[in-house]
């Protein structure tokens, strides 16, 4: 899973930088990691004006960043992604009528009107199998990271087949692969189609 951060400018919202690292199950080291990167590149060239959290850990980062005297005084927020989409849709493009997202600890996906506004949105309320830690999981256990993983599924001649009902079932049949010596490719590739089975299955169905 990883943490993001997105630099705008106050006047017109235009992106200034932006920042992704891995979180490796530590959210507040990556914010320190990330405050570390901005504050040395922009050094006292930047003002921060306000901060919008989101994700998973929004709520933990506000209560940690945000001092308690200022909460409800000042422009810090935490919003949820499903807002923060659809305000991208607005902004940026409104041609926009769906997004498919399967995050670190969850999977969304959320339809648009012709406004811009969501029209429906859907996530796993419950259970985080099929999301995208349970990948990254299968990723390392072939020893590969993602952009070889990705470039590795699109060289595969055949796909094996998993099943992909939940994410769990989808882990053990690609350790069973594993198990009997398949090609990695082979199995970057299955890996690929039983978590886009397993989204379409739970999210989209006949939308």
């Amino acid at each position: 899973t990883t943490t993001k951060a997105f630099i705008l400018r106050e006047d017109n919202l235009e992106p200034v930088a932006e920042i992704c690292i891995e979180t490796h199950g530590k959210p507040l080291d990556a914010s320190k990691k990330i405050f570390q990167q901005i504050s040395e590149y922009f050094k006292d060239r930047l003002e921060i004006k306000a901060v919008a959290y989101t994700g998973s850990s929004g709520a933990f980062y506000y209560k940690l960043f945000t001092k308690p005297e200022k909460i409800g005084e000042c422009a810090d927020m935490v919003i949820d992604e499903i807002t923060c989409h659809a305000l991208g849709v607005k902004r940026f493009d409104e041609k926009v009528d769906t997004i498919f997202e399967l995050g670190g600890q969850d999977a969304k996906f959320t339809l648009f009107s012709k406004d811009g506004s969501v029209k429906k949105a859907k996530m796993n309320l419950s259970c985080m199998a099929g999301t995208g830690q349970t990948m990254q999981n299968m990723i390392k256990m072939i020893g590969l990271d993602y952009n070889e993983f990705e470039k590795l599924a699109l060289t595969a001649k055949r796909t094996p087949v998993v099943d992909d009902t939940c994410g769990v079932f989808t882990e053990a049949g690609i350790s069973r692969l594993v198990s009997i010596g398949l090609p990695k490719e082979e199995i970057a590739a299955a890996i690929a189609y039983g978590f886009i089975g397993g989204y379409i299955n739970k999210f989209v169905g006949s939308e």
